[in-house]
């Protein structure tokens, strides 16, 4: 388990730590049988605290799904942030192409 304390919600509920090179990279999940269980869940953990820290809890989307919460990094593509920091780039592909023929 994730934590000790996860039972008294379901003591069926499954969970998975991260890790890499046997070192936890601070976050994890937790499957419930139930989306009550799970809301149940989220109430009561998010924004406490395992050791020194805070947990911060969400619930996972289908990949493309409308409800994931939009992009705000100007890194990713889907920001609106992207397109004025990574101007389109067209004529470099064409020049490469030239330089290589």
């Amino acid at each position: 388990m994730l934590c000790d304390d996860c039972s008294w919600v379901n003591e069926s509920a499954d969970s998975r730590a991260i890790t890499r090179n046997e070192k936890s990279r601070q976050f994890g999940y937790l499957g419930y049988k139930s989306e009550d269980e799970a809301k149940k869940a989220k109430e009561y953990f998010d924004g406490t605290y395992l050791d020194t820290g805070k947990i911060a809890v969400d619930f996972a989307y289908p990949q493309n799904s409308e409800l994931i919460p939009r992009a705000w990094s100007r890194h990713s593509k889907v920001s609106s942030a992207y397109g004025q920091t990574h101007k389109p780039q067209s004529g470099m592909v064409e020049e490469k192409k030239r330089k290589r023929n």
